[in-house]
């Protein structure tokens, strides 16, 4: 089976929504795997829309799985369809989904699961979501990953308590995802219960309906929500850093510095969704426009975290110095010196700090509402 690297084009089918005749408009977008580059030609017109030119350096061919949004040269374009068959034969084993489920009674562990998720298929962290499930929701979740008869009733028993952490859905995209995301589930699994992973397209297709805005999880009591907006502090971890892998391992230290992650979900802003949760920093960080251009380049995850006393102060201890630079060299240990991006990161640091939290105490409450409850609204989840 050829892969991307060895493939010199990849042909695809985007869509860019124009506001103005409020139309969405096709291209054919070839990526040029081994320059990085791109060029499109409009399919209505068939003029040529943008000449061969560089792309992000973050791009690579596991951008484009069907349905992914990516930002190029200022268009929010769509995936819409694979244009060959070449394309095609490559990017479906590599863009392939594994949908997992982790219940309270794994969600301690759940950041060393993400990382090894990502890490044994070589892939993406696509999509997250953390959710209180009622019985009946809990019983289907349970029959999506396969299970049936008393299995599904004790599973889905489970999934129904709280004490412990909410139910976490999520979604990792690389070769041949399914069946080694399957195998290390089931490592975890012999471990402790609560961790499962769909063994079909379809069982993974009914799970993310049922997570999905208006599914059933939405539709339970209190829409399924975990925030607390109590007590609080908001972290987001930025796209460079989720595609880096290093999602995992930034939860798993959080857990392990005894802060309560008490909400999850992965999301991807717009260029607006952005300037309005970082309106009150500017002219406060450095760098504020490519801290912009940072969290509209893939997916991030907010995270609403608890702690015991000044939880946004003692969060931001953790997270260590806005300079990246300064945070490897004096804090090393801290989330900032461990997954930020200095040197090799042409924004001096500014922007790709691994991790952004909340400044000031009375704002933890304000950032968490606006991801997991404004959002919620707007419809801004990852797809």
């Amino acid at each position: 089976m050829p892969r991307a690297r060895d493939q010199a084009v990849l042909c695809l089918l985007a869509e860019w929504f124009d506001p103005l005749p409020q139309l969405n408009k096709q291209y054919l977008l070839r990526y040029y795997c081994d320059t990085n580059e791109a060029e499109m030609v409009e399919l209505k017109t068939k003029r040529l829309f943008l000449k061969r030119s560089p792309c992000p350096s973050h791009f690579s061919s596991k951008d484009f799985a069907l349905g992914s949004k990516i930002i190029l040269y200022g268009r929010d374009l769509t995936i819409a369809a694979f244009a060959d068959k070449p394309t095609e034969d490559i990017l479906i084993p590599e863009t392939e989904s594994a949908v997992f489920l982790v219940g309270p009674e794994g969600f301690p562990a759940v950041g060393k699961i993400l990382d090894e998720l990502v890490a044994c298929t070589q892939g993406l962290l696509a999509k997250l979501k953390m959710a209180r499930l009622e019985p009946a929701t809990a019983l289907e979740a349970a029959r999506c990953v396969g299970l049936q008869g008393t299995a599904a009733r004790n599973a889905a028993a489970g999934l129904c308590r709280s004490h412990s952490g909410g139910v976490v859905l999520g979604v990792v995209r690389g070769h041949n995802a399914r069946d080694l995301a399957a195998k290390a589930c089931a490592t975890f699994a012999a471990q402790s219960d609560g961790v499962w992973c769909c063994g079909s397209e379809q069982q993974g297709a009914n799970l993310e309906r049922l997570f999905a805005p208006g599914g059933a999880v939405s539709r339970g009591k209190g829409g399924g929500a975990t925030a607390t907006f109590d007590s609080c502090t908001c972290c987001v971890i930025k796209p460079h850093a989720v595609k880096a892998g290093n999602v995992g391992k930034i939860i798993d230290k959080i857990l392990n510095q005894g802060f309560e992650i008490s909400a999850m979900e992965s999301f991807r802003l717009t260029r607006t969704q952005a300037q309005e949760f970082f309106e009150v920093y500017q002219g406060v960080i450095p760098k504020y426009t490519e801290v912009l251009d940072e969290m509209t380049t893939g997916t991030c995850v907010a995270l609403e975290i608890r702690g015991q006393q000044n939880v946004v102060g003692a969060f931001r201890e953790a997270a260590g110095p806005w300079d990246v630079e300064m945070a490897k060299e004096l804090r090393p240990n801290s989330i900032r010196g461990m997954f930020g991006e200095g040197a090799k990161d042409s924004s001096g640091g500014g922007a790709r700090t691994g991790v952004h939290c909340t400044d000031l105490p009375e704002d933890g409450p304000s950032e968490c509402r606006y991801f997991f409850e404004l959002m919620q609204q707007g419809g801004g989840c990852a797809p």
